[in-house]
């Protein structure tokens, strides 16, 4: 078979990371690539040693899936001319992992980005801009599906990521390839609140679960993940900026209808199957494959069974779209 191959003396991609959505500085990502495992593959030992953050995030989400290797293998050449991936990163559903993967199968990635998401004049599509900053707040403006076409195709780029919730002008499944990877949603947040991103802000589950059934959250304390966080993200800057339990059946109706208009959402827990790898050939012309298999990481927070059907009750939605997904 004619296999896609990228050789590599160096691949770094350089990043711009944000704590607390301030700009911290520059990182770099460094993809290993051995001739003794397979052309594009990422190898979670030989990141484990890297100190950045970025590459911190990747190694924890290769950890959190249990795999030492991991790579990308082009099964259908017929769809390199395909339109861009449009690529809807769920915070905390391998997004990062996909992003490694993209570039070794040899996508042109969006740039100035940060985990390709996109960080320029242009737009900012990262996780740390999203309009969740305060309850009510103004939507900031987004580029329209014919402008991003046209930025795409002055800058031959192949593959963008958007971390933030969707407005009109991001679901353009007609010019884009719309490809996501959901998380069921309580192993979403358990991640989540091992991340020490997330950790750093100092609230604990407990109190964002209470904070949520009482509908009076701090601001900036990120109880939205705890708040059907797919819904939200799925139907857009109005359902982002809801207050706590402001999520309805409306908006559901509304993420579940965006949903269907992805070319492949595929669950994370199926990721290395057969069937997600045929769903994903025929939407990206590439698939995951993984090995060296362990243990997932243990986790310093752990959510007791009370807290765990707390939040199962709390996040309907989410765990309604979770199962359309599973279940496709």
């Amino acid at each position: 078979t004619d296999r896609f191959e990228i050789k590599f003396q160096a691949n770094m991609w350089f990043v711009y990371f944000c704590v607390f959505s301030c700009l911290q500085g520059v990182s770099c990502l460094r993809i290993a690539i051995f001739d003794s495992i397979a052309p594009e593959a990422i190898s979670r030992s030989e990141l484990i040693t890297e100190q950045d953050p970025v590459t911190r995030v990747l190694v924890a989400e290769l950890e959190d899936v249990g795999l030492g290797v991991v790579q990308a293998v082009y099964a259908n050449e017929s769809l390199r001319s395909r339109n861009p991936v449009a690529f809807v990163h769920l915070h905390k559903s391998a997004g990062s992992l996909m992003c490694a993967l993209a570039r070794t199968a040899g996508e042109q990635i969006v740039s100035p980005s940060a985990n390709c998401n996109e960080e320029s004049s242009f737009t900012n599509d990262d996780y740390h801009v999203r309009n969740a900053l305060s309850v009510g707040s103004v939507a900031r403006p987004t580029p329209s599906c014919e402008d991003r076409q046209r930025h795409m195709e002055q800058g031959a780029y192949s593959w963008f990521s958007i971390e933030r919730e969707l407005d009109d002008g991001d679901m353009c499944e007609h010019l884009f390839t719309v490809v996501g990877v959901m998380r069921e949603p309580v192993s979403r947040l358990q991640s989540l609140v091992n991340f020490d991103e997330h950790r750093l802000l100092g609230f604990a589950p407990e109190f964002l679960i209470r904070c949520i059934k009482e509908r009076s959250c701090p601001m900036r304390s990120e109880w939205e993940h705890f708040d059907n966080f797919y819904v939200r993200v799925l139907a857009g800057g109005n359902a982002m900026r809801l207050p706590p339990g402001g999520v309805t059946q409306e908006h559901f109706d509304r993420a579940q209808r965006v949903l269907r208009r992805f070319h492949a959402m595929v669950p994370l827990e199926h990721l290395f199957t057969g069937d997600v790898a045929e769903h994903m050939d025929k939407a990206l012309g590439w698939h995951v494959t993984g090995d060296h298999r362990y243990n997932p990481s243990r986790k310093t927070i752990i959510f007791s069974a009370e807290e765990r059907q707390e939040i199962l009750a709390m996040n309907a939605f989410d765990v309604k779209l979770y199962n359309e997904v599973l279940n496709r």
